[in-house]
């Protein structure tokens, strides 16, 4: 039996949250979710996740802090980085800090 590829899910709306969690816990993947940079800050540090699906605009703790945390405590990670509020220095700023990807919401 194969593993379950571990998610950390990253989003301050939670509606955006529920529905990635729905969609790909439906999809086989072992999902956390959490509605803040520092929470996942917190769970970085606990424990390492195959991939972490970040918000990029939070209160406090961004999706680049949290890449950071990631890429320094888990550099094996995936990282993608998703926004609402794209811009070419936002991209290129997650791309040079490691993101694996960066996506805009819809």
């Amino acid at each position: 039996m194969m593993d379950r590829h571990s998610i950390l899910l990253v989003d301050d709306d939670p509606l955006v949250l529920a529905g990635f969690r729905e969609i790909l816990s439906r999809e086989g993947y072992d999902v956390t979710a959490v509605i803040s940079g520092h929470e996942a800050i917190e769970r970085l540090e606990r424990q390492p996740y195959d991939v972490v699906l970040t918000d990029l605009l939070m209160p406090r703790v961004s999706g680049l802090d949290v890449l950071r945390c990631t890429r320094e405590k888990h550099p094996e990670c995936m990282v993608i980085v998703v926004t609402g509020y794209a811009s070419v220095r936002s991209a290129v700023e997650a791309l040079r800090l490691g993101a694996h990807d960066y996506l805009i919401k819809p």
